[in-house]
């Protein structure tokens, strides 16, 4: 389930706040003042996340308690706020949770510099990589994502099975999760890359050498919603082809 980027925003208001601007010692109405503006961010911050169908993240919800006037009571209430947001963003980094947030959408297109992009949307991974391009001979992209590979992360490439990707197919083999798609049976034409399942790369740039010298456009998008899009291709065609 989506985790709208809303309840994240509204969880930094929430952390962003300048609660030390007032203490216990200030006059009672300074800190009344002080507290109700507080609350006010709790309030639409908490409304947000009882939208989030989780047990326990409700229960956390409900020991918050608003009703309070001055701020040896707001800290407490902090305390409590503190264990709801600590308790999203698990739910939100934990892959097997059954939520994952939606983050701010980003659209990029560039027209030169297209594998420059590449290569730092490769650096920027921090658990997987799926590619898949028709044609693949460009040696820098191959070392960039066996590099990624060998810190650990799922690096998977699916590429056409014919004589212009044999270098590389060669080169990448038993260092990546390589799948070969067979070009007579439905040939493969995708130029696609997907980063951490949340950045998608995509267009018609190929990963050849030849493709930097060509006119080409490459459009970066981050969006969870697309990149889902994009993995539901990718795990189709792996299905359909065979690995190496």
């Amino acid at each position: 389930m989506k985790i709208s980027q809303d309840v994240f925003n509204l969880a930094n208001d929430v952390l962003k706040f300048p609660f030390d601007d007032c203490d216990e010692h200030d006059f009672l109405d300074r800190q009344e003042e002080h507290v109700w503006a507080y609350i006010q961010i709790v309030d639409r911050f908490l409304s947000c996340v009882k939208r989030i169908p989780d047990d326990a993240l409700q229960a956390d919800v409900r020991s918050v308690n608003t009703n309070i006037r001055h701020m040896w009571a707001a800290k407490a209430l902090r305390t409590q706020v503190m264990t709801v947001i600590d308790h999203l963003n698990e739910l939100a980094a934990k892959p097997d949770s059954g939520f994952y947030r939606v983050e701010d959408t980003m659209f990029e297109q560039y027209f030169e510099s297209q594998k420059v992009e590449i290569l730092n949307a490769i650096s920027s991974a921090s658990f997987c990589i799926w590619v898949a391009v028709a044609w693949f001979t460009d040696k820098e992209l191959a070392d960039a994502l066996i590099s990624k590979a060998r810190e650990g992360l799922n690096v998977r490439v699916v590429m056409n099975n014919d004589r212009i990707n044999d270098y590389i197919g060669r080169y990448l083999e038993g260092k990546v999760e390589l799948i070969a798609a067979d070009p007579e049976r439905r040939l493969m034409h995708h130029k696609f890359c997907i980063v951490d399942l949340k950045l998608v790369l995509h267009g018609s740039f190929n990963w050849t050498k030849r493709a930097n010298s060509n006119n080409e456009t490459l459009s970066l998008n981050r969006s969870a919603e697309l990149a889902e899009e994009f993995s539901q291709e990718f795990v189709q065609l792996v299905h359909q082809c065979k690995f190496v």
